[in-house]
């Protein structure tokens, strides 16, 4: 029962947090009267930078947790979290053209990451899908974020 709860919450604040994202990426490309195209291109790039970090920190928890089970004991997983913090903090400090496409390489790298871990057991089987759909909509959002920027 508990499990069926969280996945219930894990959709629902996760699809939440797919708003930012859209919202964001659509006022880049069609500003309006209080947000400016600018305004909204750096909000995204941190929102993103901001979700990419909260991503490397599951891994960092779910590496923790698994402790002596993983491969090179945790050493892979505590280093692409790391890594994941880091492309997301170079990305605040680039211009946009350059900060999406990093952050969209950040998220596809963690999705792939997190779709082995799941395949090992590490991670819920029900998980694949939400993870696979929340992060097509992330990079989506990016994507046409920095197409238009």
């Amino acid at each position: 029962m508990q499990n069926i709860d969280a996945q219930r919450l894990s959709r629902v604040l996760g699809w939440a947090g797919v708003l930012p994202f859209a919202a964001l990426s659509l006022a880049s490309a069609v500003p309006i009267n209080l947000v400016s195209a600018q305004w909204a291109l750096a909000a995204l790039t941190l929102y993103g930078a901001a979700i990419l970090s909260f991503l490397g920190g599951v891994t960092w928890g779910m590496t923790l947790a698994r402790e002596g089970q993983l491969d090179q004991p945790g050493v892979r997983g505590l280093v692409v979290s790391n890594a994941a913090s880091l492309a997301a903090f170079a990305a605040t400090l680039l211009p946009a053209t350059l900060g999406l496409p990093l952050l969209m390489t950040g998220f596809i790298a963690m999705l792939i990451f997190d779709l082995r871990n799941i395949a090992r057991g590490f991670l819920p089987i029900w998980y694949r899908p939400l993870r696979a759909r929340l992060s097509a909509a992330a990079v989506a959002s990016l994507g046409l974020a920095w197409l238009l920027a």
